[in-house]
């Protein structure tokens, strides 16, 4: 350095100019000297400390684990041994630049720690930058991404208070193959003296309530989940996963066998010993347990009743609940709305959380296919289901109060799908994940599960299927005769309502969804005219999409 500094002289630069540039290269020096020192050091010592909480460590607190609800079973949790894979042995992991470690620059009792710390999103944080980290070492930093506060179903307290901490994202395809749920510390000293704070029965009614659905709604075959105040983390997994907690190797990630525990009255969740932030094992451990999510195959439920799956019901007979639950086997379905005095409600697919609430596709027990509103807290569907009643003559259309949430009951409609480069067109009840287009009735109707669907009249189907611009244009002047202007038409609100025009003879008619967001006009004139400007934009993207794909 000093004979770069010597030439700069020569250059005529000021002497203030000169002790600026020779801070800078100063700091450069001492950052690629940090970085060098940080490469590996994950490997050798774990993660580095956690900081002292503010207000110092004498500073006492423990963690909030929220009021959650078992699910049709009590949660017992069962100690038992989680397997590192032979390839997340420390001499098969690549010594990347560990940020964490660059940042561990405060010094406490002459230890190298990181910066203090306030809340739990601040640990929250440190525990993504951790695995993030392992995730590099592994050789999954391209494959696998964390998102956080990823939303699963509700529970009492909120439509969005069921929501994990961290969800683990395979890249590929954007599935999601695990969670991880985090605590602050139970204490505010440097290194965190409690271990118990990952042993409470809440956190793992919490925790399980997350994997479960991943199991049964989302249809992943393996299901993991991280625990973690960032001082101390342990894995868990659930009962029909336990044969892939205990491989070895990769090629032992196979697999793993159907369980029917539905006779169970208990839900048995497993969990690994608890190692402390500085463990020789833990990288390695959560290596092995990112791997193993990974690999974990993923068996969308194509089908509305398929075996061995359950679906979360809301019992309102015995007080409301939320269970675990199966159909009978051999229900069948029908397009037909639930009558009044519903004993059990089953949701069998979630359509999307929105600024409105949840939406799922859900059956009474015996079968009617029902579509349900959870509306947030500042919302209201006495105006959605009137519409419903009065344009489209759902009659059966209403709000109700379900487990404490207002929700709008309405009926079931082949809703329209397009991706960016696609118009997948109209899709069936009972296949969702399918990225093929639906090119004819025969293919919307092809499951035998739903009683109407050897009904209809399938030339009229066939009719919106391949003129899709028509539909939309039938719905709106349906919406205009009523003095009604919605204002978010796209295609994805578009839909088909199967309706019977006999016993024995059914039809569909074009309708908009998503009718939270609608106005009155003045007139049909006027509710048309406004409308129709991003009517005549939609039809003109289609046009343009079939050119391209020609």
């Amino acid at each position: 350095m000093n004979n770069i500094l010597e030439k700069l002289k020569k250059l005529n630069i000021s002497t203030e100019q000169l002790k600026e540039l020779e801070e800078d290269m100063e700091e450069v020096i001492r950052n690629a000297e940090a970085e060098v020192t940080a490469r590996g050091k994950l490997l050798e010592k774990g993660l580095p400390p956690l900081g002292l909480r503010s207000g110092g460590s004498s500073f006492q607190s423990k963690p909030y684990y929220g009021i959650h609800e078992p699910r049709g079973r009590n949660v017992e949790f069962i100690p038992d041994k989680f397997q590192i894979l032979k390839e997340c042995k420390k001499d098969k992991l690549e010594k990347v630049r560990s940020l964490l470690w660059m940042e561990a620059n405060t010094l406490v009792d002459g230890i190298e720690t990181l910066k203090t710390w306030e809340t739990e999103a601040d640990i929250q944080q440190l525990v993504q930058k951790a695995l993030l980290e392992v995730a590099e070492c592994c050789n999954l930093g391209k494959e696998i991404h964390l998102i956080s506060e990823k939303i699963f179903s509700f529970n009492r307290q909120g439509l969005n208070t069921l929501r994990a901490d961290i969800a683990v994202i395979r890249n590929k395809f954007g599935s999601i193959v695990g969670v991880c749920e985090v605590k602050k510390p139970s204490t505010g000293s440097t290194r965190g003296t409690s271990s118990d704070d990952l042993s409470d029965d809440k956190l793992m009614i919490q925790i399980s309530n997350y994997m479960l659905e991943l199991r049964y709604t989302w249809g992943l075959r393996f299901v993991f989940g991280i625990l973690s105040t960032y001082n101390h983390w342990r894995i868990v997994w659930l009962k029909d996963t336990d044969e892939i907690a205990k491989a070895a190797t990769k090629d032992e990630v196979k697999a793993s066998k159907k369980i029917d525990d539905s006779n169970d009255t208990t839900q048995y969740i497993f969990g690994s010993e608890i190692l402390s932030y500085n463990d020789s094992n833990l990288v390695e451990t959560l290596a092995s347990v990112l791997w193993k999510m990974y690999l974990s195959q993923i068996d969308p439920p194509n089908g509305l009743n398929v075996d061995l799956r359950k679906f979360l019901c809301l019992s309102t007979s015995y007080g409301e609940q939320i269970v675990w639950d199966q159909f009978k086997v051999g229900t069948k379905f029908s397009y037909t709305m639930p009558y009044h005095n519903i004993e059990k409600f089953i949701l069998i697919r979630t359509y999307h959380h929105g600024r409105d609430g949840h939406v799922y596709l859900a059956s009474s027990n015996s079968g009617n296919l029902v579509v349900l509103k959870f509306l947030n807290d500042n919302r209201t569907g006495k105006t959605e289901a009137e519409i419903w009643r009065k344009v489209w003559s759902s009659k059966r259309a209403k709000v109700i109060t379900l487990y404490g949430h207002q929700v709008v009951q309405m009926p079931f409609v082949f809703h329209y799908r397009k991706d960016n480069e696609r118009h997948l067109g109209f899709m069936p009840a009972h296949q969702w994940t399918s990225l093929e287009p639906i090119r004819s009735a025969k293919d919307l109707l092809a499951s035998d599960e739903i009683i109407e669907n050897g009904k209809f009249d399938m030339e009229k189907i066939d009719e919106f299927i391949d003129n899709p611009t028509e539909a939309l244009k039938s719905a709106l002047k349906e919406l205009a005769k009523h003095k009604i202007v919605h204002l978010d038409i796209e295609w994805r609100h578009l839909a088909l309502l199967p309706y019977p025009i006999s016993k024995d003879k059914w039809t569909v008619q074009p309708v908009m969804i998503d009718l939270s967001d609608t106005r009155k006009a003045v007139s049909e004139d006027e509710a048309w005219s406004e409308m129709k400007e991003k009517y005549e934009k939609l039809v003109l993207e289609l046009q343009t999409l079939s050119r391209e794909n020609v």
